[in-house]
């Protein structure tokens, strides 16, 4: 598959009614999820939980990948696209300094 031919499939892929579907239900589900905390959580929910965060990073940090790839410069060129990208660097750096303990964060 030629780069042209593989950057025509990433755009039906990232512009595809599925596609989008998916990354809102995400978006939905990863909002549910940073609500929940209470006092005195067990340690094991909090592992739940923070694993859980990690793997919405993971695709949303996969999501934006795709469209920089499959859109190029007009990926930035939609307000929307440019905010989730911000966020999404955003939650790297936060967790590289968390794993580097560069800091009390916590995503």
């Amino acid at each position: 598959m030629t780069g042209s031919a593989c950057r025509d499939l990433f755009i039906k892929i990232v512009e595809h009614w599925l596609f989008d579907g998916f990354i809102m239900a995400c978006i939905i589900g990863n909002t549910f999820v940073l609500m929940i905390k209470w006092y005195a959580m067990s340690d094991a929910v909090i592992n739940v939980i923070t694993n859980i965060n990690y793997a919405f990073m993971a695709i949303f940090t996969i999501e934006a990948v795709l469209k920089v790839y499959a859109l190029r410069r007009n990926y930035f060129r939609v307000a929307w696209n440019i905010f989730d990208f911000i966020v999404v660097i955003g939650t790297i750096m936060v967790l590289i300094i968390g794993f580097l303990n560069l800091g009390n964060f916590a995503i």
